[in-house]
């Protein structure tokens, strides 16, 4: 006499805020191609380091807009054109250290002409050509992963080489 093969056991129903807590908001696949999404965020993180990093001097940063200066960490990566136009959103002539957000500074009033029209003489006296940057910003620009990947590792480059050139303690 054979035995009978035992029952299988029944599939139990998880709900998804318990799948969620086990295993995230979402499985991820063992080659799982990156997003271009995280990229983009993970450039953003560089190039702010990178452009608050350049603009050092004596340890404090100065407002593109106002000229206060202050710690790198305590300040935002301002651009004069916004970060909508690709082709200049990781341009480090269109960008410059401004007084941060949080504090409603200079990055969060950059609608008013008088931070604006300080911002642009900063770019001015530096040498940039705003004309050309207005030319450059209509063009439509459209990143792959692998060229987001290069951007991210220039930028870190920069950051290592200016951490080590300007003395400065990594503050992330």
């Amino acid at each position: 006499m054979t035995k009978p093969y035992p029952k299988p056991e029944k599939k139990i129903k998880i709900k998804a805020c318990d799948f969620r807590k086990k295993y995230g908001k979402r499985l991820k696949t063992k080659n799982a191609k990156p997003k271009l999404s995280d990229k983009v965020k993970e450039l953003d993180k560089w190039f702010s380091r990178a452009v608050r990093l350049m603009w050092v001097d004596d340890g404090l940063v100065k407002c593109a807009s106002c000229s206060k200066k202050d710690h790198p960490k305590n300040m935002d990566c301002g651009h004069f054109f916004n970060r909508d136009s690709k082709a200049l959103r990781w341009s480090f002539n269109n960008c410059r250290p401004q007084c941060p957000v949080r504090s409603f500074g200079c990055n969060s009033k950059m609608d008013r002409p008088e931070v604006q029209n300080a911002f642009r003489q900063t770019l001015i006296n530096q040498g940039v050509n705003i004309e050309a940057m207005e030319i450059k910003r209509r063009n439509t620009v459209k990143y792959t992963v692998f060229e987001l990947d290069l951007l991210i590792k220039e930028c870190q480059g920069i950051v290592k080489y200016q951490l080590k050139n300007k003395n400065i303690e990594k503050w992330w």
